[in-house]
């Protein structure tokens, strides 16, 4: 399989918006439909509280057919949502409101690290794809898109088996919770350190940023 990734700001690129309604229907097909997860759809696709301004899609495409094979979504972690002018507390971000218990269905004790809020640091959150092949790539296109973009460290949550992918692409992953697990499966929160990219200029949203070191 050809695989091409592309990188999506969420509701800016209206050309590329048929990519991105595809990923959202690979994830009811992977984890509504597949894995079970007793999720909210709405025709076909899922959606949550997370898909929102500030969300960035990797999608990962098959070159030869252009249907999407795989897609996970970047979100920064100093990013707070008000879901109407009634809110007291605000959403952050994924794996910060799930070790805050607001998650249902994700235990607490997901993550047992004090969680940052802050520009330079991101999350990678529903993975989805149709094999474990197409992982790979996708992980390399976020890497290379946070670090051109100035970002020193992501954390990720989902199947401890993403966490074993980075490991053999070179990367130096460190979990920063146990494993849990709910009637959906597994799932694992680690975080990882952002790398130069391999292959200069290989992210479609190479700006010229300067790397920035993590302290």
């Amino acid at each position: 399989m050809n695989i091409e990734t592309v990188v999506i700001p969420f509701g800016r690129d209206r050309k590329h918006q048929n990519l991105v309604h595809g990923y959202y229907m690979l994830r009811h097909r992977v984890f509504a439909q597949g894995l079970g997860w007793d999720l909210i759809t709405i025709k076909d696709v899922e959606l949550d509280e997370y898909d929102r301004e500030g969300a960035e899609y990797v999608i990962a495409v098959d070159g030869d057919t252009g249907e999407v094979v795989g897609g996970a979504r970047l979100f920064p972690t100093d990013h707070e949502f008000y879901s109407s002018q009634l809110s007291l507390d605000p959403n952050t971000y994924m794996i910060a409101d799930a070790a805050a218990g607001l998650l249902e269905g994700l235990p607490e004790e997901i993550c047992t690290f004090e969680l940052p809020r802050q520009a330079d640091v991101w999350e990678l959150t529903r993975v989805a794809a149709v094999n474990p092949g197409v992982a790979a790539p996708m992980l390399e296109a976020a890497n290379n898109h946070l670090a051109l973009k100035g970002v020193c460290k992501c954390l990720a949550m989902g199947s401890p088996a993403i966490m074993r992918v980075a490991r053999k692409l070179g990367y130096a992953p460190s979990s920063i919770g146990p494993i849990v697990r709910n009637e959906s499966g597994n799932f694992l929160a680690f975080e990882c350190e952002v790398v130069p990219p391999k292959a200069a200029g290989s992210s479609p949203n190479n700006s010229g940023l300067r790397l920035q070191r993590c302290i």
